[in-house]
């Protein structure tokens, strides 16, 4: 990838991270139509390998592993039923909760991994679940209690964004939840310069932009939860990470269709 479009790309990211924490959402909606995307390796064939490298644990990755527990936990405490859960990867939100709690679910997942589409439509054959984009998929307006998005909108380039958010919230009955989570701090622009991007990543987030994002496309936020890449003692480094100076890794917003 050439230096300059990384360096624009940056550049563009920084300014619509400035915006979001000024509240200036007007000038911000304005820097998703402008250039200064970069190339998207986002495929199939790379989750194909990626979702099934290593068997998500508490001690293989005790972030994503919190990570999954908390998103299905806002599942169950409010008792949502027709669910919407879009990039559902190796499905181990969906192994939280079907066929382990009381309240019954319509389970819906969409995924590019034909593998993991296979997969869960093995698991849980009495549930959907769709092989493709997001954007390129028809689904139901106001027909879900709650859309879940963990870890997808970092790979949505900026300018189908605001897109891919408001038929989000179109989705979504009034009333209803998006879960979303995105990663933090992971150092993406110094790995494009050195030619490196394992995840397919396309976007620097902060918690202002996200925020701004879904509040651009009519939600209202509920709540954020951050996480933190701690690979030992995870759960006590987590209790004391103030204290600590650790920059969050990840954040999980609860937000509503008002």
């Amino acid at each position: 990838m050439k230096q300059e479009i990384i360096k624009r790309f940056v550049r563009i990211e920084s300014e619509r991270q400035k915006l979001a924490q000024l509240k200036s959402l007007e000038k911000l909606i304005n820097l998703y139509n402008f250039y200064g995307n970069i190339p998207n390796t986002n495929r199939g064939s790379l989750w194909d390998k990626k979702n099934y490298e290593v068997e998500l644990t508490n001690l293989s990755n005790p972030m994503a592993w919190d990570r999954t527990l908390k998103i299905a936990k806002i599942v169950k405490i409010k008792k949502l039923k027709n669910v919407l859960n879009i990039g559902f990867g190796a499905g181990y939100v969906e192994k939280e909760l079907l066929g382990k709690i009381s309240q019954k679910l319509t389970w819906t997942g969409i995924d590019i991994s034909p593998k993991s589409v296979s997969k869960m439509r093995l698991l849980y054959p009495d549930q959907k679940f769709i092989l493709g984009k997001f954007q390129k998929n028809k689904f139901k307006n106001n027909s879900y209690d709650c859309v879940i998005a963990s870890e997808v909108l970092e790979h949505v380039s900026p300018n189908e964004t605001i897109y891919f958010v408001k038929k989000i919230y179109k989705l979504i009955k009034k009333g209803g939840y998006l879960i979303c989570s995105v990663p933090l701090n992971e150092g993406l622009e110094l790995m494009l310069l050195k030619g490196e991007n394992p995840n397919a990543h396309v976007r620097i987030y902060t918690p202002e932009l996200l925020k701004a994002e879904l509040k651009i496309c009519g939600f209202k936020i509920v709540k954020s939860k951050y996480l933190y890449a701690f690979h030992k003692f995870y759960n006590i480094k987590t209790l004391f990470s103030k204290f600590l100076r650790k920059k969050p890794n990840n954040i999980i917003l609860l937000a509503k269709k008002p």
